[in-house]
């Protein structure tokens, strides 16, 4: 849960992605004044109540009915706000409508509620992302249009709730009756920033320093020969708001996740850049210049101790924190963005279980012990330095983070994982009479070179490949190594709905985009790619998706091999073993093996390549070599 939910930045930004795009309740009166049609058209989109039908290239506003609609009469079919926004699109392609696709808050907007309007809006947050979560899940499940659509539906009103709660005709409410406080009563909107100046804290931290017409200056020079809206998309920000920051007409500063993304999508300013004629404090690291030759002059004293002093200072921008604790790839994340200079594995784990704290004076009563551990394989050494995370849970089982401890003796106490290489590194300050507990940090490197030997490493492959035994896989399906290119892209036009609508697979888009559209080199493509690097491959995700069921998403699949022997050939094949365990989890009439069947020769034929009996072979571990095929 919450996967979607992240912080950016030192400021604790609250980021939510959202899996549909939203419009607002108040958007639409906008929308409808620029399209000249009345409201009650855009309305009853957003609510379900109609949907958008294009049958040969034209247009229909179609009414739900209680006796059902046949989906099959058009060509493609949009619900709520892809409705509204194909309607737009149809009716005057230049009427902007600038849709919301994240939830963007930024440590100014949190630092205005009250407890009480923060206890509120956490939980609209957490309720809008478990729809938000809803959506993918019976998009997976393959639901029908209606379900899907009532869920985006769902997904704009809990949108519209954390905007202006009680402005709505049926606000949110809990069980006293009590309305939610929303971003409304505290003078934010999700698409105007502050609606007043002084709630942005203009003498503090709002807009102090920004200047808007020096904004203005790296927006255009960001963008530079590109088109307001290319640069739009690929900073992933609306059109309409870009060109207000490239005229200066944003009155309320831009939030710092907002920085990111345009700093994000060009090479021509820096992020601090914008911070600073923002009115933000510089990030750290920002502006150190990682590169190659920097890194590889660095001696491994100096690259440990630059690590422990960027993971202190990022502890000190990041804790306490505004809102609950999710979960880490939280700081994963921030840390990586401020800090990476892409030659460290970095990541962020629980050492411990959380325990209860109870120091002298503390305000917190939870102790949640982390590491942070960087690996360079270039310098062969892996690097560990542990906190413990103080807070406490709230009634609704949140935890709040609100300070840190990095001393040793802290870490020893509540965090039994810790213990034994505190222990271990003990012993080597003993003869010197120093007491590691009285360090204010506690971190260890491990030498690969020692741990990861050429030696050891040989033994446990040579163990693991004398574990392997070959086994031929008997299947049904059809070889691909015959199909030409020319009925290969023929193919894929015909099936370019599965390839190219909002749900496929991005590699998959890229693919028809670059090869079908646009004429790229088929091999190219799959030099470049690790899922789909065959013809095989692409065909059976076009099988996965299309053919209904579960059954072929867990059957079909596409194969292809590098061997000397050339004895496998590239394939499009269902495994009769796993065929077999298919049946005996559906028993009955659940698994029609001969529909199966006709569903793949359907494709088969339609590549002009034979169905039938297929077969390649593998290396498996021998407890699985049985569970795979024959043993050969």
């Amino acid at each position: 849960m919450y996967q979607n939910v992240t912080f950016e930045r030192s400021r604790h930004m609250f980021s939510i992605k959202l899996n549909s795009p939203v419009l607002l309740r108040k958007q639409l009166p906008v929308i409808a004044k620029a399209l000249h049609v009345d409201e009650k058209v855009l309305e009853d989109f957003m609510t379900v109540s109609a949907f958008y039908g294009v049958k040969d290239g034209k247009g229909t506003i179609v009414p739900m009915l209680e006796t059902g609609t046949d989906y099959n009469l058009y060509d493609n079919c949009y619900f709520v706000v892809d409705a509204v926004l194909q309607y737009a699109k149809d009716m005057d392609a230049s009427v902007s409508v600038p849709v919301i696709n994240e939830i963007e808050l930024g440590s100014d907007v949190f630092k205005k509620m009250t407890p009480e309007q923060l206890s509120d809006i956490v939980f609209l947050t957490k309720m809008l992302n478990e729809n938000n979560e809803r959506i993918n899940r019976v998009i997976e499940l393959r639901a029908p249009f209606i379900i899907i659509a009532n869920e985006c539906a769902l997904l704009c009103k809990k949108v519209d709730c954390l905007e202006d709660n009680a402005h709505l005709q049926f606000p949110s409410k809990d069980t006293t009756g009590h309305v939610y406080a929303s971003l409304h009563d505290i003078g934010y909107s999700l698409i105007d920033g502050w609606l007043n100046k002084d709630n942005s804290e203009c003498d503090n931290e709002g807009n102090s320093g920004y200047d808007p017409d020096k904004l203005a200056m790296l927006i255009k020079k960001a963008i530079g020969t590109q088109t307001q809206e290319h640069f739009a998309q690929t900073s992933h920000t609306a059109r309409v708001y870009i060109n207000r920051l490239a005229n200066g007409r944003v009155q309320s500063r831009p939030t710092e996740v907002t920085l990111k993304k345009i700093a994000k999508a060009t090479d021509a300013v820096s992020e601090n850049e914008l911070r600073q004629v923002c009115g933000y404090e510089p990030i750290p690291g920002e502006d150190i210049v990682k590169s190659k030759k920097r890194i590889e002059t660095m001696d491994d004293a100096a690259w440990i101790h630059e690590n422990v002093d960027n993971f202190l200072e990022f502890l000190k921008a990041q804790i306490p924190m505004s809102l609950p604790l999710f979960n880490l790839g939280i700081f994963e994340i921030q840390y990586k963005n401020t800090y990476s200079d892409g030659y460290d594995l970095f990541s962020v784990h629980r050492c411990s279980a959380p325990v209860e704290y109870s120091e002298d004076g503390a305000v917190a009563n939870v102790f949640y012990p982390v590491t942070f551990e960087w690996t360079n394989y270039r310098r062969s050494i892996h690097l560990t330095a542990a906190v413990g995370l103080l807070g406490h849970y709230s009634k609704d089982n949140d935890l709040y983070i609100t300070d840190y401890t990095t001393d040793v003796d802290t870490l020893y106490k509540y965090a039994p994982a810790l213990r034994k290489p505190i222990d271990k590194l003990s012993e080597n300050f003993k003869s010197s009479g120093v007491d590691i507990k009285d360090f204010p940090v506690f971190y260890y490197t491990i030498d690969m070179k020692k741990a990861f030997s050429a030696k050891n490493i040989i033994t446990k492959m040579e163990k693991f490949l004398r574990s392997l035994v070959k086994v031929r896989v008997d299947a049904l399906g059809f070889y691909t190594d015959t199909l030409s290119d020319e009925t290969f892209i023929k193919f894929l036009k015909n099936h370019e709905k599965v390839m190219t609508n909002e749900y496929a697979d991005s590699d998959v888009k890229d693919f028809y985009e670059n090869v079908v559209v646009r004429h790229g080199d088929i091999e190219d493509f799959f030099a470049e790619n690790s899922d789909y690097d065959n013809k095989a491959a692409i065909i059976a995700y076009v099988i996965q998706n299309e053919a209904s069921g579960d059954t072929y998403r867990r059957l079909v699949d596409g194969f292809t091999f590098e061997d000397d022997s050339k004895e496998n050939r590239p394939c499009v094949a269902a495994s009769k073993r796993e065929i077999e365990a298919w049946q005996k989890e559906h028993p009955g009439n659940e698994f029609d093996l001969k529909a199966f069947s006709d569903t793949l020769k359907k494709y088969a034929d339609e590549l002009g390549l034979e169905y039938g009996d297929t077969h390649y072979f593998l290396m498996v571990e021998d407890d699985k070599a049985d569970e795979m095929g024959v043993r050969v």
